[in-house]
């Protein structure tokens, strides 16, 4: 039901938005005709379903009589199923003209259909992933007992009779060392993601200088999990077991990856080596680029205060201030966003708001935790926090969100489809991965990526940030007022 609710609101929008004078959303995708049969054909296939879900209650009762015009229907329903899925596809994204501009990004679909292929079959992955994890496991430990000597203390293997893995720390701290932890992970991320990188910026890099930076940052990866091990059990040694393996472990990995690739982006960006002539970006020149700080301000800040707690996130007030921080450091630019939001927006906001609490049911118990301990601490602590919380859930998690997804991320990933020959499908495209990316980093990748899409039409329809920050905010306010008012702490 929410798949067919929302393609009709995709295909009511490119409809409907044909009719327009002046449509900036619409601009990409009305150069191709929608089909008579298919629209036909998807109304007709939308329409059986709805017939077949309303008579068809229970399905099991079906093997009774499997000559009845029920059971039929039933055996029927695969068929009308890949009727109304296809005429969705081609209503969104027509085959034709995908066939078309196939023929000119052969390298980028087969590429991106073997990434699709690989991912979607575990059992390639899988024995990869074993082979370099145990390959990558004992050099991990000799370098974290080397590293643990260069600072005095005598962190050492242990034998594991219970478990192939070996163990490591100290005579009152160790932790079990599973080929996981070797690593191969963040290494694989580091590859492909530097990898496309330099793909999808190679016109202004020289090559093969520009690929220096992989093994490079997979070398960066590979030292900085093993300090990730030996501060992991110096933490549990000498201050708290419980916050280096609930706190520190949880995030880590994490910090790694974002400090090498911080690093290596700087590195191919600041470093004329690596550039062509002219092309040297200046350090202290950040352009759009400064749109994503304040998220990335809440990330890094985030998993470093994360790093020293293990329960209740009582330092989330410092998130909130490092952020304002930066946001007053770059209010010039920032205050070029400011423009009166639309009332459509705010409408968005509204139903964003609906669609997140019927999409994520109440959690019982991550409420109760969460009133134990904000009851636990002082009236002072507690109204503080929950000031702080208000504001930031409200106001800069929103523009810190939106200036990285809706203000750099969306209309980057667009331009980049456009120079690629897929203009037609650049504002769907951008819209659909930026909105998918955003739910991946909540807490329920669906809502998330509901909230992503309704977010993505507000910036859309004017081609305004301001309107998908407000949009944002709206939601959050809601969320904020409906947490506050009936206690249903775990949507925080």
């Amino acid at each position: 039901a929410l798949f067919g609710l929302l393609s009709y609101l995709f295909i009511a929008i490119g409809i409907v938005g044909r009719n327009l004078k002046s449509p900036i959303f619409f601009n990409s995708i009305n150069i191709f005709k929608v089909s008579r049969f298919i629209v036909l054909g998807n109304l007709i296939s939308f329409l059986l379903l709805l017939i077949l879900i309303f008579f068809i209650k229970a399905p099991e009762g079906l093997i009774i009589n499997p000559y009845s015009w029920k059971a039929i229907a039933y055996k029927l329903s695969p068929i009308v199923w890949s009727i109304y899925i296809f005429s969705v596809c081609d209503l969104l994204f027509p085959f034709a003209k995908i066939f078309t501009e196939a023929k000119e990004n052969v390298v980028l679909i087969f590429t991106a259909i073997g990434i699709f292929v690989f991912l979607s079959y575990p059992n390639l992955i899988n024995p990869i992933g074993d082979f370099w994890a145990n390959l990558l496991l004992m050099p991990t430990i000799r370098l974290v007992s080397a590293i643990s000597q260069v600072f005095g203390l005598n962190f050492q293997q242990f034998s594991n009779s219970l478990h192939k893995d070996p163990l490591f720390g100290s005579s009152q701290f160790y932790v079990e060392i599973a080929s996981t932890c070797s690593g191969y992970e963040g290494l694989s991320l580091v590859i492909i993601l530097l990898g496309s990188y330099c793909f999808m910026q190679r016109q202004f890099m020289l090559f093969p200088r520009a690929l220096i930076i992989i093994p490079i940052g997979g070398l960066m990866m590979f030292l900085l999990n093993a300090f990730r091990i030996f501060i992991l059990v110096a933490i549990g040694h000498y201050w708290s077991p419980k916050v280096a393996l609930n706190g520190f472990h949880s995030v880590s990995g994490w910090l790694n990856l974002l400090i090498t690739l911080i690093f290596s982006f700087l590195i191919l960006n600041y470093v004329p080596y690596f550039q062509r002539e002219d092309k040297a970006k200046d350090l202290f020149k950040w352009g759009d680029t400064v749109l994503m700080t304040p998220l990335i301000a809440l990330i890094i800040t985030g998993l470093l205060t994360k790093v020293v707690t293990s329960d209740f996130l009582w330092l989330y007030p410092v998130h909130i201030l490092v952020a304002c921080v930066l946001l007053y450091v770059f209010r010039k630019p920032f205050l070029l966003l400011l423009i009166r939001p639309s009332i459509l927006s705010v409408l968005i906001g509204v139903v964003t708001f609906v669609f997140w609490i019927w999409l994520i049911p109440e959690d019982a118990f991550q409420s109760s935790q969460f009133n134990m301990q904000i009851h636990s601490a002082p009236l002072w602590l507690a109204t503080l926090w929950l000031i702080f919380r208000v504001i930031g859930a409200s106001l800069i998690v929103p523009i810190a969100e939106e200036f990285t997804f809706r203000g750099y991320i969306q209309p980057h990933l667009q331009n980049w489809l456009s120079q690629k020959g897929l203009q037609s499908f650049s504002v769907v495209l951008s819209l659909v991965a930026t909105s998918l990316l955003f739910g991946y980093v909540h807490s329920d990748f669906l809502a998330g990526t509901v909230a992503g899409v309704l977010f993505g039409l507000a910036y859309l329809q004017r081609k305004s940030v301001m309107d998908a920050v407000v949009a944002h905010a709206v939601t959050n306010a809601l969320l904020a007022g409906y947490v506050l008012t009936f206690g249903y702490w775990s949507y925080w």
